[in-house]
């Protein structure tokens, strides 16, 4: 690319479009990963910190350069219609597209690996059982309803969201829907391997009999039922 020419960049597609939470309306979120350089091991914590503070700061500047590139080059106008860099705890450049692809909007990142990572995990939970992601979905959409779906304002994320219903799948009703499946594939989930290993769509082997939680395929009206059991059991009214 035009703004990293000396150095090995990947791009992976990470959070709903990946996951299987997503719905037809989602973003798409990208994570382009950059070498910088940057120390394995640190001498305190307060080092760690400032190496965390000086990533995002670097991220910022990346973000930015990308942005003035998009923005001078005609040939990337013609696809991205708007572009703007949001220096938030994860720093994005979002992006909006010309027709006929106005419908998507993408939200690039640098460097949160974190993300897909859990991308990865929380995508096999999803091919697990169909009901966890529909009730993740509208979750989701409850909480953007109600005014507590955006972390911008410091509320929930969809992450956060996820993470609570997979909660709930695992240990809120009895016998479990959902394993852990860091403790049974401790290989696949529990660590952390390069990123070109990780496969999307690999055999799960010997996984737990799943529990026959109101039987495999569930009507819209079941589906909510589950819903409101989950958000009362959360505590929320």
């Amino acid at each position: 690319m035009q703004a990293f020419p000396y150095q090995t960049i990947e791009l992976f597609a990470v959070g709903s479009t990946i996951n299987g939470c997503g719905s037809y309306n989602s973003d798409m979120d990208l994570c382009l990963c950059i070498p910088m350089g940057t120390e394995n091991v640190y001498s305190s914590e307060r080092m760690y910190v400032f190496s965390i503070i000086r990533n995002l700061k670097t991220a910022v500047k990346i973000l930015r350069r990308l942005n003035t590139i998009i923005k001078g080059k005609p040939s990337l106008r013609k696809v991205v219609r708007r572009s703007e860099v949001i220096p938030a705890k994860v720093p994005i450049i979002k992006m909006a597209l010309h027709p006929p692809y106005e419908e998507l909007d993408l939200d690039v990142n640098i460097n949160n690996t974190a993300g897909i990572y859990n991308s990865h995990l929380i995508h096999y939970y999803s091919l697990l059982d169909s009901r966890f992601p529909a009730i993740c979905l509208l979750v989701k959409h409850w909480a953007i309803t109600n005014g507590i779906g955006d972390a911008a304002t410091g509320s929930f994320n969809s992450y956060s969201l996820i993470l609570l219903v997979l909660h709930y799948f695992q240990c809120g009703v009895q016998p479990a829907v959902l394993p852990n499946l860091q403790h049974v594939y401790p290989d696949v989930f529990g660590s952390m391997p390069p990123l070109g290993q990780l496969k999307l769509f690999q055999t799960l082997q010997h996984l737990p009999r799943k529990a026959a939680f109101l039987g495999d395929f569930l009507p819209d009206r079941i589906l909510l039922e589950i819903c409101f059991v989950f958000l009362k059991q959360i505590g929320f009214k």
